[in-house]
This record gives C-alpha cells, structure tokens and sequence, in this order.
C-alpha cells in the first residue's frame, strides 16, 4: 500500500499539468470586439460590441468588464483593469439592481448593445461610473473578458467616445441672478 500512495504522489503534478494542458486546448478565448458608439455621451451613449465565450458565461466563470480610458496605449488586460474607469461588468446582468444591459452574445458574430448613460447609484456602489460624473473630454473603450481558464483577453476601440456635459440654466448664470430672479 505504501508504494501505491508513494506512486500516485508521484504521479500526481504529471497528470494534473497533463489533464489542465488537455482542457486549456479544448477551450477557446473569449471573442470581444469593440465596434461603434454615438460619438458623443452627453447624457448617453449607445455602444455596441461582441463578446462571446462557448465554454463559459456570466452564471459560470465568465467575467467581463467595459472601461473607459483617455488613450489607447493600455497595454495588458492589469493595465486596464488597474488604471481605466469601469463602466459596467457582468454585475449588470447578475445583480437584481442591474439593467441587464451589458449581455454577452449567442454566437461570435451576435452584436450586442449597452447604453452607458446615467447610472443608477446601486450600480454605482458597485464600481459603475456614470456617464455624468465623467470629466469632460474624449476618451476610448476597451473590453475585457477572462473565462478563468485561458488568458484574459481585451480590446481597444478604434474610436474614441467625447464626454461633453450640456450646461444647465443655472450653471449659465450666477446664483445671485438666480436668487434675484426667483423674488
């Protein structure tokens, strides 16, 4: 008995990297692609992507995210997740607070929609960011993706996003006009 348990120890990380290097063949990446969105997001803005995993999704070990970053030179899935601003996540489909808006598709080729406009403060407590608490300026998208068994992958947009917050009435004016007015 002892040298079965001496065997089987032995054997053990060999066929752990044999049966982790057969699954890892098995299972592709995430596909994401990020591909247009109204230009500007005073309020809102209408992004459309592909994302699709066929192993995995949002209920398993799927995990997405949508940024927003100033440039397009982030580098790495670290890069991104460490220094853009988080739009949403696959939170918005599994929370009952969320909008069930940023979906991942049924195939490779099913374009998805998410509107990132003024997000609720449940989702905000959550990591989301408001389209009206961005500072104004242009700024591109990137989409990440990790299925917990390959590599995380993202991509960049190609385009680029402007935040340009309408002003209202009383950031027009002085708030001593306003008092007087309103007398």
């Amino acid at each position: 008995m002892k040298r079965f348990f001496r065997i089987v120890v032995r054997l053990f990380p060999v066929l752990l990297l044999w049966t982790t290097g057969v699954q890892a063949q098995d299972n592709a990446p995430p596909t994401v692609q990020l591909l247009q969105a109204t230009p500007f997001a005073n309020e809102q803005t209408t992004i459309s992507y592909v994302l699709y995993d066929a192993e995995e999704d949002a209920t398993g070990t799927l995990s997405y995210a949508l940024f927003l970053y100033p440039d397009e030179r982030l580098s790495s899935v670290d890069d991104v997740r460490t220094f853009a601003t988080r739009l949403a996540d696959e939170k918005d489909v599994l929370l009952d607070v969320g909008l069930g808006d940023l979906n991942e598709g049924a195939s490779a080729d099913d374009v998805q929609t998410y509107t990132w406009g003024d997000t609720p403060r449940t989702l905000q407590n959550q990591g989301f960011a408001p389209a009206t608490k961005i500072l104004p300026g242009s700024y591109y998208l990137y989409l990440v993706a990790d299925d917990g068994v390959n590599a995380p992958v993202f991509t960049v947009s190609d385009f680029q996003v402007t935040v340009a917050h309408a002003p209202t009435a009383v950031q027009g004016v002085s708030w001593a006009l306003v008092k007087e007015r309103t007398r």
